[in-house]
């Protein structure tokens, strides 16, 4: 409700998709409003984006000057709070980096389980990291499964593993 309330109050959703092209992002798109965004058909375009696309635009909202500090500071904030997603990126990130993430999640009958994540992870010492991770599960089950969050997991593992080599 509180999404559909901002999206509302922004323009609808060709004025959020505009937004994002002011912040420089040519690939995200939002056409709907929740609950639909939960329905991703196979090859559908509506309400998309790219990994990368995607982690480059949160990089400018977290940590570049889109947002005024205090505005920054409060969305971090947020995002660090947020409980979603423990067995998804965050489990492969190391426990002592600080970190914030934003959970996806598409499952309904007649599609694949989608199960999506974005991260901004905070190394001790280090620039903030921002790490997506997309997976089709491939098949439809009626809750999401611990083996695709897994893969999510593995992603924040490798990560991780190159942020620190």
């Amino acid at each position: 409700v509180a999404a559909n309330l901002l999206v509302h109050r922004m323009g609808g959703p060709a004025a959020v998709t505009a937004k994002f092209r002011e912040m420089g992002d040519a690939v995200t798109r939002l056409d709907r409003y929740e609950p639909d965004l939960g329905l991703v058909l196979s090859a559908d375009l509506r309400d998309t984006t790219s990994p990368l696309a995607i982690a480059q635009l949160v990089r400018r909202i977290t940590s570049g000057d889109v947002l005024k500090p205090a505005s920054r500071d409060r969305l971090v904030g947020w995002m660090r709070g947020t409980r979603t997603g423990a067995k998804r990126l965050r489990a492969g990130l190391p426990a002592e980096w600080s970190i914030g993430n934003k959970t996806g999640t598409g499952r309904t009958e007649g599609t694949t389980n989608k199960c999506n994540d974005i991260a901004v992870a905070f190394p001790p010492g280090g620039n903030p990291v921002v790490v997506a991770g997309f997976f089709d599960s491939g098949e439809y089950t009626e809750q999401t499964e611990d083996r695709h969050q897994a893969v999510l997991a593995d992603v924040g593992t490798i990560a991780a593993e190159w942020v620190t080599s």
